[in-house]
């Protein structure tokens, strides 16, 4: 982005928290001109929610919930809104775009959409695609031409590879799979080597933030180091979980409440099979899917297992915040185990809870009485990926031959109550949330990798007073946010669009 900001806007003292999305909206800020600071307590860019998921570049397949008409060219919803985000991620970082990577997407029949819904969406996708592809033909050239999206798969394909009955329909579509080490490099060395590069600071926790006057004191304690105080003209909250604790201490009163969901993700090695074979995604209430991350490697994530339990973003579970810091080792991991374990299941259509004990019986079986607690470890760590990969094969039956070789925990936060099987829950109709908390106090949550540059952009256009494009297409996508930007909690982006359709236009770098 080189979109002039105004003269409030240049070398604005900007701290980031959160290293994951946040690293995204650094570079968007620092782009702008932003003097950014970007704090994580991890030791590295994308190690949270953003590096441990499925690994798609969404392109809005599987929200077919969220409808709206396919003749509509300019409407946005979460299918169309994933889109845009893929869009923006591949124009930023072309190695995340491929016209090879196939899909294989299913509509069950206990999908919460009809065959005949679902054709519609799929439709009003491809009209989005021409849409935008007549703006910019970079839209062909990075995802290719939306008539070769949404081919009907033929029934042998299904008897093939699904089981008898858990599939009504099937479709082929391109979502590319995004090399995540490769990613977590290249944002790294462009916030280092930029021409305006970002202060970053791993392994550092804010402690406090007060507002004094125009600016934002803030304490931040580095790991095995002492605790001190900065300045800052703007603050980006984009810590997942931790976004209500930081955002209370500036607006008490600024009700943030979120879904949190534990996942998990599982590799296993596929049989020889499936390795050639595109990755698959099955539409349920309860989704279920697997990525072909190659090498004869895929990524289960089965939520019907792995959703544990809900809670408040501001009151996440101990054993939670072990098992996503620390994994399940040792003795404190498989403490944090028998916690969840423990824990009410309030969550409809999940059996987590259940899942973790037992995991926890079949462990403590396998590695025999008196065994220390790293074996223990080991033994759950097995047993609770290989019940996620046994589930998936009740859909795909020749996963049945794959056997589980790690285990990731991770969470999805959603605002609002989300209920998986619920199709009007939040979860299925999704948005990069950018909320001004406090006069210059942003909570950023995207929600999805997919969104996370296009809500970067977003954020620095809002927080630095300017354009988000230099482009037309740049300036499309931006009057289609503004447009269509009106559910509850995002009123901050009306009002900013309001103010905006009144000024005069911002010039550009030559």
């Amino acid at each position: 982005m080189c979109a002039r900001a105004s003269s409030a806007g240049r070398h604005r003292r900007t701290l980031v928290i959160g290293a994951g999305a946040g690293a995204f909206a650094a570079l968007s800020l620092a782009d702008a001109g932003a003097r950014v600071t970007l704090v994580d307590k991890a030791s590295g860019l994308l190690t949270g929610a953003s590096g441990r998921n499925g690994r798609r570049l969404h392109l809005g397949e599987h929200y077919s919930a969220d409808i709206v008409s396919s003749q509509d060219e300019t409407a946005l919803n979460t299918g169309r809104l994933c889109f845009l985000g893929a869009l923006q991620m591949a124009r930023k970082f072309p190695f995340l775009s491929s016209r090879d990577a196939v899909w294989w997407q299913f509509l069950p029949p206990d999908s919460m959409t009809s065959v005949a819904a679902y054709d519609e969406h799929l439709a009003g996708l491809r009209v989005f695609h021409r849409f935008l592809a007549r703006i910019d033909d970079s839209v062909d050239a990075l995802f290719g031409e939306a008539a070769a999206r949404h081919a009907r798969l033929p029934e042998s394909v299904l008897r093939a590879h699904v089981a008898p009955d858990a599939a009504v329909a099937g479709y082929s579509s391109r979502e590319s799979v995004i090399d995540l080490a490769r990613l977590r490099r290249v944002v790294t060395a462009r916030l280092k080597q930029s021409d305006n590069p970002a202060d970053i600071r791993m392994n550092t926790y804010v402690t406090r933030i007060d507002r004094v006057g125009d600016e934002y004191q803030v304490w931040m304690r580095a790991r095995h180091g002492r605790t001190t105080r900065e300045n800052f003209d703007l603050v980006v909250n984009a810590t997942w979980h931790d976004i209500p604790r930081l955002a209370s201490m500036v607006a008490p009163d600024s009700g943030s409440r979120d879904t949190v969901r534990l996942k998990l993700f599982v590799t296993a090695r596929m049989p020889p099979k499936l390795a050639a074979a595109p990755s698959f995604y099955f539409h349920r209430g309860v989704f279920g899917n697997h990525t072909n991350a190659g090498n004869g490697l895929a990524i289960v994530t089965s939520e019907a297992i792995s959703n544990f339990a809900f809670a408040r973003a501001d009151r996440i579970p101990r054993s939670w915040r072990t098992l996503l810091h620390e994994g399940l080792y040792g003795a404190a991991g498989i403490d944090a185990l028998s916690r969840l374990a423990d824990e009410p299941n309030n969550a409809a259509g999940t059996t987590g809870c259940t899942r973790a004990r037992d995991a926890l019986e079949i462990a403590l079986r396998n590695a025999g009485q008196g065994a220390p607690a790293r074996a223990v470890a080991v033994a759950a760590r097995h047993a609770l990926a290989q019940e996620v990969v046994s589930d998936y094969a009740e859909l795909v039956p020749e996963f049945k031959a794959a056997a589980a070789t790690g285990l990731n925990f991770s969470t999805v936060v959603t605002v609002g109550r989300a209920d998986l099987p619920d199709p009007d829950s939040p979860v299925h109709i999704r948005s990069f949330c950018v909320k001004e908390v406090a006069p210059g106090f942003y909570n950023l949550n995207p929600g999805k990798l997919t969104l996370v540059q296009l809500a970067g952009d977003f954020l620095a256009a809002i927080a630095l007073d300017r354009t988000m494009h230099d482009n037309p297409f740049d300036e499309v996508i931006h009057g289609l946010i503004q447009a269509n930007w009106l559910r509850d909690g995002e009123v901050l982006i009306n009002e900013w669009s309001e103010h905006h359709r009144h000024q005069p236009e911002h010039c550009h770098d030559e």
